[in-house]
């Protein structure tokens, strides 16, 4: 991939995260979920913090990534930045990535790095609003996959259940929620997502 090929990228980045902002920000009706509505905001937030570190730094990188794809690497610019983030966590640029699967409703893609930051079942309602935020915008069902990515971090925290059951016994809030629907889908294995509306703008 060349210098120019690169530039192209981060301007479709751009782009299409431009675009994200603009559609939501002249929405006339509100999201139909206060997780979506949440999710929303901090992907904006995400974008307006994170695409000048990002771009910042690929101009940094650009040379030695023209010689790493020359080696065997996929030569692509979020390539990149997931292998940096797995060799040093950076919170802004994670939700940046984040950022680049949630425009494009990719589940998979919002799961692995949402992971990669959950410490504990409050931050679960991001992983849940994903999945959320998937199945409204793009029509397709995401529970299996949710369902799987709960029970990843349920077997990587110990403490998982305890933490759960004390955001369930909590107020009425977006955690709350998400901790509603994690219960409901690890115990039951045909239990579906709630259904949300996305685009309608009346």
């Amino acid at each position: 991939m060349s210098t120019h090929d690169y530039q192209t990228e981060i301007e479709d980045l751009r782009d299409m995260s431009e675009m994200f902002k603009h559609v939501m920000s002249t929405r006339v009706a509100p999201l139909s979920s206060p997780l979506l509505n949440m999710l929303v905001s901090r992907v904006v937030r995400a974008i307006d913090e994170g695409m000048p570190i990002f771009e910042s730094e690929c101009s940094r990188r650009m040379p030695a990534m023209s010689t790493a794809e020359d080696q065997g690497s996929d030569g692509t610019l979020l390539h990149a930045l997931e292998l940096d983030l797995n060799r040093e966590e950076n919170t802004v640029l994670r939700w940046l990535l984040i950022a680049f699967w949630v425009v494009p409703c990719n589940f998979d893609g919002i799961s692995a790095n949402v992971e990669a930051l959950v410490a504990d079942p409050d931050q679960l309602t991001w992983l849940v609003a994903g999945a959320l935020w998937v199945q409204a915008a793009s029509g397709q069902p995401t529970e299996h996959q949710l369902r799987a990515a709960l029970a990843r971090v349920r077997a990587r925290h110990s403490g998982f259940d305890v933490q759960l059951a004390a955001v369930l016994a909590g107020p009425p809030s977006a955690a709350r929620e998400a901790a509603e629907i994690t219960e409901r889908l690890l115990a039951e294995p045909s239990a579906t997502l709630p259904t949300h509306v996305v685009w309608r703008v009346d």
